[in-house]
C-alpha cells in the first residue's frame, strides 16, 4: 500500500521500470476511471472522492479536447450569469434581432410568422462558444487542457501518462510550474524514463523492477 500526498509545491512524478507492471497499473487506473471497481483511493480531507467523477486521465497527449460536454455547460452558466448582469445590452440586443426578422418575414412572399420571445441561453448556444487552443505547441495546447479540465469540468485531479517522453525538462518545469500556480493537482506517470533527471517543482517516486520505491 502506497499513499501520495498530493502538495501544493510539487507536482508528483511515478516512475516504474517494470512494463508489465506499467501496464497493469494504468489499466487499472483506466478500468477504475469508468466506474469499475479497483484498489486506488483518492481523498480529499479525510474524506474519500468518487475517483470516476473527480480524476480525469490524459492518455492522448495529441488528442486534447478541452471543449467537452461538462466544459461547454459551465461556460454557458458564466456567460449566462454575465449577460443577466448587463441585461439592458442584450435586451437591446433581442430587440434588434425581433427588428430583423419581422423586416424579412414581410419582404417574403409566404405569410409566415415566427416566436418574437428569443431565449438567453438558446442565444448563447447558437454561436458555440469554446475554449481557444489552436495555434498553439503541445505544451501550451496541454496547459489550457489542465486548466479546463480542472476549473471548468471540475476533476480533482488530473494523472497524465508518460510526459517525459514529449517534452523537454525546460518545458515540464514551465508546466509544472503553471499547474502549481494555478493549484491544479496533477500526478505524472512514466514508464522506465532511460535519462531521469532532476525538475524543479517536482517530487519523484521511482518503482523499480522489485516492485519496491527507490
Amino acid at each position: 500500500e502506497k499513499i501520495i500526498n498530493i502538495s501544493e509545491d510539487k507536482v508528483n512524478t511515478i516512475i516504474i521500470e517494470d512494463k508489465i507492471y506499467y501496464r497493469n497499473f494504468v489499466e487499472e487506473l483506466l478500468n477504475q476511471s469508468l466506474g469499475h471497481s479497483c484498489n486506488f483511493i483518492v481523498s480529499q480531507d479525510g474524506k474519500e472522492l468518487n475517483f470516476e467523477n473527480n480524476v480525469h486521465i490524459i492518455t492522448d497527449i495529441f488528442n486534447l479536447n478541452p471543449n467537452n460536454k461538462k466544459v461547454s455547460q459551465k461556460i454557458l452558466s458564466s456567460l449566462y450569469k454575465l449577460s443577466c448582469e448587463d441585461y439592458y445590452e442584450v435586451d437591446k440586443l433581442k430587440a434588434n434581432i425581433v427588428k430583423y426578422m419581422i423586416d424579412l418575414s414581410y419582404e417574403s412572399d409566404l405569410d409566415i410568422t415566427f416566436e418574437d420571445d428569443i431565449d438567453t441561453m438558446a442565444l448563447l448556444k447558437m454561436v458555440n462558444f469554446k475554449i481557444n487552443n489552436e495555434e498553439q505547441d503541445l505544451a501550451n495546447k496541454l496547459i489550457v487542457y489542465l486548466k479546463s479540465m480542472f476549473t471548468l469540468a471540475d476533476y480533482k485531479l488530473i494523472i497524465t501518462l508518460n510526459l517525459n517522453n514529449y517534452f523537454t525538462n525546460e518545458e515540464l518545469e514551465n508546466i509544472y510550474e503553471y499547474v502549481l500556480l494555478n493549484k491544479i493537482k496533477m500526478i505524472n506517470i512514466n514508464y522506465n524514463c532511460n535519462e531521469v533527471g532532476i525538475i524543479k517543482n517536482e517530487q519523484l517516486h521511482i518503482i523499480d523492477k522489485d516492485y519496491c520505491e527507490i
